[in-house]
């Protein structure tokens, strides 16, 4: 599971393939780091590309459920992200 949106990035292109890296949440003060991978594209992904970018998203509150899917709801649900479909 990913998210497709454009991203513009540092080096001039735009990645449309974010993947889960990484999170951290913060279960005493509330909130929750998540980190995305960028890629070109989702084939860029599958054929063992690098990615070219990251970019964090903070979550307003940790969830519960910290699987995969409930994460890239809740990262849709940011205006940023709301444009994003799942792939």
């Amino acid at each position: 599971m990913a998210l497709s949106l454009p991203v513009p990035t540092d080096f001039g292109v735009t990645a449309t393939y974010h993947r889960l890296a990484a999170i951290q949440a913060n279960w005493a003060d509330g909130g929750c780091n998540v980190v995305l991978f960028s890629y070109i594209d989702q084939p860029a992904r599958e054929n063992g590309a690098k990615p070219i970018g990251t970019v964090q998203v903070t979550l307003a509150a940790p969830t519960d459920d910290l699987t995969r899917a409930a994460l890239y709801a809740q990262i849709k649900e940011q205006a940023e992200w709301n444009a994003a479909t799942d792939i």
